[in-house]
């Protein structure tokens, strides 16, 4: 099992607590399994940090591929695919449209 980088190590003890400013961005990693796509399992302030932990994570045993996620806090339609990892490898990543209209 992979493990996390320093940046995504936990904080609250170096940080006052309380809530993340609205329009920061987080990266999220998520895996695809065999038989399912996996809720979000890290999110982290760094892009590094994210893309280091999927590039590791996609190698492990039964994981087909780790992805890497953006949003920005409090803003709808802001999710963007950075990122996608099958065996440590980056690949490329489909264009997927934000377009969600129901076509008739």
């Amino acid at each position: 099992m992979s493990t996390l980088s320093p940046d995504c190590r936990d904080n609250s003890q170096d940080t006052p607590a309380g809530p993340v400013p609205p329009g920061t961005v987080v990266w999220t990693v998520h895996t695809v399994q065999p038989d399912e796509v996996r809720p979000t399992v890290l999110i982290c302030s760094y892009i590094t940090a994210a893309e280091d932990y999927a590039a590791a994570h996609s190698s492990d045993e039964g994981v087909l591929a780790a992805a890497v996620t953006s949003f920005v806090l409090d803003q709808l339609g802001t999710r963007r695919a950075v990122s996608l990892w099958v065996a440590g490898e980056r690949q490329a990543v489909p264009y997927v449209s934000n377009d969600r209209r129901i076509q008739s």
